[in-house]
């Protein structure tokens, strides 16, 4: 397999392939085109499973779509825009004129970026049908993927000689786009990729860390207020009880938010790198690093998760916003009166009958929180509400004993259905757990980022740094942290 890049139009083309083996390579491509505005050019011989990973990698992606090229016989630009338009969910043929549809899709495009996705792209065949892609790239900055066979490397070329002699704005690197393929071996386990050139092993290497950092899912996401700002501090305010319904009589009366004093959240900064001798990549042994770059990516997207789990962990010991601890037992706003989120029940957490009546506590205690207006919240008060528990890993096993089981020693488990139990290796204490409802709109905690790690940068062979210490430098960096956001959301239950 070999990475070749071509300038197209004044913008890079990655060409990946041939290839053999091919899913490995597949995918790091498919999340490396995800990149803004790029464009990739995916390449293998048939069979090999092409459009069965790019159908797998849409579906996993819903910001990718596929389109499936029809055969050359029944293409026309009509066609074609007719395909872009049913991937992009817009009107068919809803404009006039064929311009007016393509800028529909351009400004589609432009308001909800996707990814498009285009199998046996070799049957694009015509000038007229690249450079009408081209445009939309241009225009849109859209981000595009050709999956084919060998041929349409070809393709790609000749317009790039037929737009070089177009006149201003054309010259192209051609013979950037010829350059010979390397030996091909299967990407196997052992992600053994020869024939690389260092130019082309850094554009892979960046590839496998995007596969691994957007293919890893976030505890955050499910349990934190996702927050995204260029400022390294927010304050926070607690914005009281948002208004209710009241009966209208002759004008409107609005209420104003009972707002508590400021809660300071500083983003705190990361790293992690790592050096690769560049005798190693010189004599392509990317695949003693591939595998490890991606789990970087996916360490990387992990790391807020740390952070929760550690927040978690300290939830008796860490304030938040009304001055109290995160899971205490004296939390009070306005007329809400005392309230706990620290239940001592004296029961274990070994126990099903035990664990029975804890959840039970916790989902009367969630029930029974008011706001500051005295007024209740009725957190998870749905016949459906699921609950999310927090375990050891030890006793994770009875929790999904109970989340699953029909009946419990002869009785019908209530508790089917309604509880999503999930270990985490922090908690070691016998008998403490938690219990979260995360199906609001208001979470118990807040991530917060001012930059994501989710690129890689590199120093390669021909920087300053690889010349005075020998060595390939490859780093992903981040600014955010987690805070904990409203108390009322978690609940931790111990037996004494």
């Amino acid at each position: 397999m070999a990475i070749r890049t071509i300038e197209f139009e004044g913008q890079p083309i990655h060409l990946i392939g041939p290839m053999d083996g091919l899913q490995k390579a597949l995918t790091a491509g498919l999340h490396l085109t995800r990149r803004p505005e790029r464009m990739c050019l995916i390449i293998g011989e048939q069979g090999m499973g092409k459009t069965v990973g790019s159908r797998l990698f849409c579906a996993q992606h819903p910001d990718a779509v596929y389109i499936q090229i029809p055969p050359a016989s029944v293409m026309r630009p009509g066609r074609l825009l007719q395909l872009l338009e049913t991937a992009l969910d817009l009107p068919i043929a809803g404009a006039p004129t064929l311009f007016d549809r393509l800028h529909g899709i351009i400004a589609e495009l432009r308001q909800r970026p996707r990814m498009m996705v285009f199998d046996n792209a070799n049957r694009i065949r015509k000038y007229d049908y690249i450079d009408m892609l081209r445009y939309v790239h241009d225009e849109a900055g859209a981000r595009m993927a050709f999956v084919s066979i060998p041929s349409l490397e070809y393709v790609f070329t000749s317009y790039a000689e037929f737009a070089s002699n177009r006149g201003p704005g054309g010259a192209l690197d051609v013979a950037g786009a010829r350059i010979g393929v390397g030996r091909i071996a299967p990407l196997s386990a052992s992600v053994e990729i020869p024939s690389l050139s260092y130019q082309e092993t850094m554009v892979l290497i960046e590839g496998f860390f995007v596969a691994g950092y957007e293919s890893t899912p976030a505890l955050t996401s499910q349990f934190a207020n996702r927050v995204v700002s260029s400022q390294r501090m927010i304050d926070y305010r607690a914005l009281g009880a948002a208004p209710r319904m009241q009966e209208w009589f002759d004008e409107i009366e609005p209420k104003v938010f009972n707002t508590l004093t400021p809660f300071p959240v500083t983003v705190r900064d990361w790293e992690a790198s790592v050096t690769i001798p560049l005798s190693e990549l010189q004599a392509d042994k990317l695949g003693q690093y591939a595998m490890r770059v991606q789990q970087m990516g996916a360490f990387a997207k992990q790391h807020p998760d740390e952070l929760l789990a550690a927040l978690i962990v300290a939830a008796e010991t860490t304030l938040c916003y009304d001055g109290q601890d995160l899971c205490d037992t004296d939390h009070s706003e306005g007329s809400s009166g005392t309230q706990s989120n620290f239940l001592t029940t004296g029961y274990d957490d070994d126990d099903l009958t035990d664990i029975n009546l804890s959840l039970g506590a916790a989902i009367a205690a969630f029930n029974g929180f008011k706001d500051d207006r005295g007024q209740y919240l009725r957190i998870g008060s749905r016949p459906d509400a699921v609950f999310d528990v927090l375990v050891r890993p030890a006793v994770l096993h009875l929790f999904r004993t109970l989340a699953t089981a029909d009946v419990i020693s002869g009785t019908s488990n209530g508790w089917k259905g309604r509880i999503r139990p999930m270990a985490l290796p922090e908690l070691t204490v016998a008998s403490d757990f938690y219990v979260a409802y995360v199906e609001d709109p208001v979470k118990p905690f807040i991530v917060q980022f001012q930059n994501e790690p989710s690129a890689l940068k590199t120093l390669g062979p021909d920087s300053e740094y690889a010349t005075l210490h020998g060595r390939a430098f490859f780093s992903t960096q981040g600014n955010y942290t987690v805070a904990p956001g409203d108390w009322r959301y978690i609940i931790k239950l111990q037996k004494a």
